[in-house]
């Protein structure tokens, strides 16, 4: 499978932290501050949140300490998701 070129877009909105994942025009996903928890606490790895939006996936939710782990998982699971999407049997 080639490559998947995702771009990573800033959120623009009023208290809003974040990104979005695209792939060309299309928004696949997308991360954001944990704000059920206040900024400046430290408990466990859920700091930051993403959130997938593909058809069919079991577990849409995921949680990270950082953001660049927040991206690196997402852009996990939507490659996984094309990866079995486009692969024929």
């Amino acid at each position: 499978m080639t490559r998947l070129n995702f771009k990573w877009v800033k959120r623009v909105a009023q208290y809003s932290t974040g990104e979005y994942l695209y792939l060309n025009k299309i928004r696949l996903a997308g991360y954001h501050w944990n704000s059920a928890r206040s900024q400046g606490t430290k408990d466990d790895s859920t700091d930051w949140t993403g959130e997938v939006d593909l058809p069919f996936l079991k577990t849409q939710q995921v949680y990270a300490e950082s953001e660049e782990e927040i991206k690196a998982k997402v852009e996990e699971i939507v490659t996984s998701w094309f990866s079995e999407a486009l692969t024929t049997k």
